[in-house]
């Protein structure tokens, strides 16, 4: 999305390494979201089925 504004300005260009950079921080990021939600999700079962 970056590269897209990008290229409308003369002074930017896109270039190949910043799509890379901004790709693997979407996937550690998605990866974090993923890891984070597992692990809440995990221990908030536990704790209602020993409850009920």
């Amino acid at each position: 999305m970056d590269e897209i504004r990008q290229y409308y300005h003369p002074d930017r260009t896109g270039m190949v390494e910043d799509v890379i950079l901004d790709a693997i921080g979407g996937i550690i990021g998605i990866a974090i979201i993923i890891y984070w939600r597992k692990r809440f999700w995990f221990k908030k079962t536990i704790q209602t089925k020993t409850t009920e």
